[in-house]
């Protein structure tokens, strides 16, 4: 009895251990295009920490726009969103936000809206509008936060922290720390968020 096992359990095990390999791989190999894993490609270069994302929606946090009124991030769906947590104070925000207002200007067109929320004081806020509008060229709106619950709301890991939203208030890939967003790449991963 021991041989029989031996001799037909041994090749069948085998056979169901190569027919779930082969049923991966099918299954891997036919995911649409424009999964989660798709987007893993633009991780490189400037953007090669990018996180890419799935599953969580946009936080429901009130922050305020330029005339101080309260907006969420559910005033932009139907848009791509491409929010930015900044504050005054720190030269990585300063160095990558021109980068930011390019990026709108490249993507206007597209559905897609930079979001650039500054968390700072209230006493600041005029000092935010003012850095904001130099960096940016006037590209991009003033958007503020005094309770910093953008940041926690979003789990931001310092600043500047910039998450990308779909059409739909889905997360879809999070970046750490100061890139260039009007860098070829960059543009591409907006894109290809918008696209889907």
């Amino acid at each position: 009895m021991p041989k029989a096992i031996t001799r037909f359990g041994i090749p069948a095990m085998l056979v169901v251990g190569v027919v779930f390999v082969l049923i991966a791989l099918f299954s891997a190999g036919s995911q649409p295009m424009f999964g989660g894993s798709s987007l893993k490609r633009f991780a490189k270069g400037d953007l090669a920490s990018l996180e890419i994302t799935s599953g969580r929606m946009a936080p429901v946090g009130e922050f305020d726009n330029a005339e101080g009124g309260r907006v969420t991030l559910q005033d932009f769906k139907g848009e791509v969103v491409v929010l930015n947590i900044w504050f005054e104070a720190c030269p990585p925000c300063e160095e990558e936000m021109p980068s930011l207002g390019r990026l709108q200007q490249a993507v206007k067109d597209d559905g897609v809206r930079v979001v650039a929320v500054a968390v700072d004081r209230d006493h600041n806020r005029e000092n935010s509008r003012k850095a904001l509008k130099d960096w940016t060229s006037g590209a991009l709106d003033f958007y503020f936060d005094k309770s910093y619950g953008i940041a926690y709301d979003t789990s931001a890991k310092g600043m500047p922290t910039t998450i990308i939203y779909n059409r739909s208030g889905e997360e879809k890939a999070r970046f750490a720390g100061g890139a260039d967003w009007s860098s070829e790449n960059a543009i591409a991963l907006v894109r290809e968020i918008a696209s889907q």
